[in-house]
């Protein structure tokens, strides 16, 4: 388990409930969802054993414009992720952390990455949060 780059909680949610509510909390945070894709599914149709899983690649394009601004190498880090899996009991949810994935960058204006970083992981924590409530 990789605990340095991830934010990751657990809910007794189902994963169909937790999934669908995805698309709105993402909205309701000023973020859209680019792209919902069937990870679990797909590795399952290639002969993998592996749990229900989708990973929503998500963006707010002023924040993505503001550190492009900054540090144009940053692209290879966008979107932000969200992944849904189903586990034992119920779902994990998870996200990356973009002040961890900034830190391998190296910039002379790490400050002002860090800044606007901070500000998108605790939208993207919310987020997270926010998914389980009923």
């Amino acid at each position: 388990m990789i605990k340095m780059i991830e934010y990751r909680i657990f809910t007794e949610h189902g994963f169909d409930e937790v999934c669908s509510k995805i698309s709105n909390k993402v909205s309701s945070a000023g973020f859209g969802v680019l792209a919902e894709i069937p990870t679990g599914k797909i590795l399952r149709s290639k002969g993998f054993d592996y749990p229900l899983m989708n990973t929503y690649e998500i963006c707010n394009p002023s924040y993505a414009s503001r550190i492009l601004s900054v540090e144009q190498s940053a692209e290879v880090m966008l979107p932000c992720r969200i992944i849904v899996k189903e586990v034992e009991n119920g779902t994990e949810i998870s996200a990356q952390l973009p002040t961890e994935l900034l830190k391998l960058i190296d910039s002379d204006r790490k400050q002002e990455l860090n800044k606007i970083a901070e500000e998108v992981e605790a939208i993207i924590k919310n987020i997270v949060n926010s998914i389980p409530e009923v």
